[in-house]
């Protein structure tokens, strides 16, 4: 989880548009290369939105790339022994599409204008259809869900800030909930941060802000930390800069560590 990872990942989405239009042409061997590059491109390209704010290497190339083609082209040539179903992304690209785009809506500390409201009411009916699918056997997906819905509610357009705070704090409290049932051993350190981020950043009691740390410091502990040691520093700063926001009442200091967490205060 470098720093420097938004001109790395915005590279790799270009190069893949170079790609697409030979997808037809292909045989297996690159066509499995293709499906796991474009999946790697979309896990990073939406994911990694949270802790950089510069990136939004999907954006200005989501048409050009014409993601659906990579998927599709895998099951016209009935190849799909040669390929797992879909090698890095748990749940359905479209999923991590709507995290890219909860994002770069969650960034916005204004109200949203028409276009914005109308991509709010897109990711959030998007997200409600793939909730509609059992999930029950990957529990971090339940994980994924709750941080992706505490994303859209932080800029929901028909809520006011005190609604949007107490149903926040409800999505917290299940997400904790979440957690204990999660083993750390089945799941990369990367894959468990993107999370357990979103819950620490509007962590504001320090029983909430335990049960984050003592989940990431369990990810440090197992020897596959590195990422985690990053991200847990990232929240302590939150932490310390959020507790000296004192003109912001009570009901307010979730959505604001939310903000200081996707602005890299």
């Amino acid at each position: 989880m470098a720093p420097n990872v938004a001109p790395h990942t915005t590279a790799s989405g270009y190069l893949l548009t170079q790609r697409q239009s030979h997808l037809g042409k292909r045989s297996i061997a690159p066509a499995v290369f293709d499906r796991i590059c474009i999946e790697s491109f979309i896990y990073h390209a939406s994911i990694m939105m949270l802790f950089e704010p510069s990136l939004d290497a999907l954006s200005s190339i989501r048409r050009q790339l014409d993601i659906p083609g990579y998927f599709s082209y895998v099951e016209k040539r009935d190849i799909s022994e040669s390929l797992p179903v879909q090698p890095i992304l748990q749940t359905s690209y479209d999923f991590f599409l709507s995290i890219a785009d909860a994002t770069k809506l969650a960034r916005i500390s204004r109200s949203l204008d028409d276009a914005e409201i109308t991509l709010w009411c897109h990711t959030w009916l998007r997200l409600l259809q793939w909730d509609q699918v059992d999930h029950t056997d990957d529990v971090s997906l339940k994980l994924y869900f709750n941080a992706l819905q505490i994303l859209l509610l932080k800029t929901a357009p028909d809520l006011s800030n005190e609604e949007k705070a107490l149903q926040i704090s409800e999505s917290l409290q299940h997400g904790l909930h979440i957690i204990v049932s999660l083993e750390p051993e089945e799941y990369a350190p990367s894959y468990l941060l993107w999370p357990l981020a979103i819950l620490g950043s509007i962590s504001i009691l320090e029983k909430e802000k335990t049960a984050v740390k003592d989940y990431i410091n369990l990810l440090i502990r197992s020897k596959r930390g590195g990422q985690a040691v990053w991200v847990l520093k990232r929240l302590n700063r939150v932490w310390n800069v959020a507790k000296f926001r004192t003109n912001c009442p009570p009901s307010a200091m979730r959505l604001e560590g939310l903000q200081i967490l996707l602005d890299a205060t």
